[in-house]
């Protein structure tokens, strides 16, 4: 299933998209090491890697009838 990758902003707290969407087994063999961000949160440039982020499965949607 694809997803996006998610960190915490470490001022606010609100959970925020990185931008990088893959699926699941990809997310799993990915070092995501080294990565910055803007965060839409607060503005400010985040340092990330894998540890500290969190992989959002979209959600499924019906297909209109």
């Amino acid at each position: 299933m694809h997803g996006h990758v998610m960190i915490k902003c470490p001022n606010t707290g609100a959970l925020v998209d990185t931008g990088f969407g893959m699926d699941r087994e990809f997310f799993e063999a990915a070092p995501l090491k080294d990565n910055t961000m803007r965060c839409p949160a607060c503005g400010v440039l985040h340092a990330w890697g894998k540890p500290a982020v969190y992989f959002r499965e979209d959600a499924l949607v019906a297909a209109p009838r």
